[in-house]
């Protein structure tokens, strides 16, 4: 059963010499450049700069809802995750003290 796709077109104008490795990488997969355009959007869109601006928006977007911790709780957590470290560190048997 074949798969139904919402496929829409849309032009581009790519130099030259970006056309030209699109198909070089095109004829070695023996796919052609549609192929090869798609996988490199798809790649930026779901593991690259894309994605990390959809966090970065949906990050913002979750501080102008008032979502966000105040710096003075992250402060209050920070300096008790180093005090908790460094008593462990004193407490551990190979720790040397100060004389």
């Amino acid at each position: 059963m074949g798969r139904i796709q919402d496929d829409n077109q849309t032009s581009i104008h790519v130099p030259s010499e970006m056309l030209a490795t699109i198909d070089k990488i095109a004829a070695v997969m023996e796919r052609d450049r549609t192929w090869v355009i798609l996988r490199a959007l798809r790649h930026y869109l779901e593991n690259g700069e894309g994605r990390e601006i959809r966090e970065d928006a949906a990050g913002l977007a979750s501080l102008d809802r008032g979502e966000g911790v105040g710096f003075e709780t992250v402060m209050d957590e920070v300096d008790e995750i180093i005090c908790k470290a460094k008593a462990r560190k004193t407490a551990s048997p190979g720790s040397r003290s100060a004389v």
